[in-house]
């Protein structure tokens, strides 16, 4: 199982049923958690082989920038 942290620019919670519908085409995406309470808005994914950059790509196709962050 693989974890992913990205920094969103998500504006308000109201995103959850968009983001939703955008991160259910995602491959080998099990679940995934959004913090609207925190400054850097962070979207953590977990899943089987996923990648990152699919994640980005389907953000993107609702106006939502996203940074992948790096944990050690």
């Amino acid at each position: 199982m693989e974890s992913l942290l990205f920094k969103t620019e998500i504006p308000t919670s109201t995103f959850k049923g968009e983001l939703f519908h955008v991160l259910e085409n995602v491959k080998g995406l099990t679940s995934w958690k959004f913090d609207v309470d925190s400054i850097y808005k962070p979207l953590r994914v977990n899943g089987i082989g996923i990648n990152y950059l699919d994640i980005i790509r389907e953000l993107e196709k609702i106006g939502i920038k996203a940074t992948r962050l790096y944990e050690e």
